[in-house]
């Protein structure tokens, strides 16, 4: 995108591999959150379609690789508000580069659970889940870097940690982000595998659409709670992401 959003979306993918910290904070939220959902799916005796719809649900992958997205932006997000960005522009940019960098996990999840179970007619149903899983996840991970920052201190060790005095709220946060994904998720999964059950591909697609339909809405909505956070707090987000020295 062009603007200020567009410039920090940018120089976040570009610097989200940049470090051994950032790239594996990526590598490994990414195989835990697909791991999470597909594995159980995988090893039934019968993994059947389901697997492919479940390969799509990149939720808690999005969420675990980058629910603290501005934790190594702090002298970055600085040079940024004082070229003229406001928090509206940090959060639109963070959100995209988040839905950017996780989206291979849309694609790749539904592919994987169908070159296992041979479920290939429920593949184009996989990705709009996926879809509606990124867009999801994505809007869930702004909402928690936002609303709680964790400064990560400045090293290339991948193993540092950062500020813990938030461990707690951040917990909390993260509980109640999976609670409102869950509500929101839910009744459309029980939609899918009622879909499912019956061999009604048509039924499966059109339950697909609305996941990314909803998708999109968490998306928006998390952008919009993350704005509104924000909004007036410049100085006050940029000291807690900004590591001690």
């Amino acid at each position: 995108g062009s603007g200020a959003a567009g410039a920090i979306a940018w120089r976040s993918i570009l610097t989200r591999f940049r470090t051994p910290r950032t790239a594996l904070e990526a590598i490994t939220g990414a195989g835990v959150g697909l791991a999470a959902v597909l594995v159980p799916a995988l090893v039934r005796d019968n993994p059947g379609a389901g697997a492919v719809l479940v390969g799509g649900a990149v939720q808690l992958a999005v969420l675990f690789m980058s629910g603290n997205s501005f934790g190594v932006d702090g002298p970055a997000l600085s040079s940024e508000l004082l070229s003229g960005a406001d928090g509206r522009d940090l959060v639109r940019g963070k959100a995209r580069s988040i839905a950017i960098v996780a989206s291979p996990l849309a694609i790749l999840g539904p592919l994987l659970a169908a070159s296992l179970t041979g479920e290939w007619r429920y593949l184009a149903a996989g990705f709009g889940v996926g879809v509606g899983g990124l867009l999801a996840g994505a809007g869930a991970a702004i909402v928690q870097s936002a609303l709680v920052p964790i400064a990560i201190p400045e090293s290339d060790n991948p193993f540092a940690g950062g500020e813990t005095g938030k461990g707690l709220l951040a917990a909390l946060l993260l509980a109640g982000v999976l609670t409102v994904l869950a509500i929101a998720t839910i009744p459309i999964a029980l939609g899918l595998f009622w879909a499912t059950d019956r061999g009604a591909i048509g039924l499966v697609t059109v339950f697909a659409a609305v996941a990314v339909l909803v998708g999109w809405g968490l998306f928006r909505l998390g952008v919009h709670v993350a704005t509104r956070h924000l909004g007036g707090r410049e100085p006050e987000f940029v000291a807690a992401v900004t590591p001690a020295r």
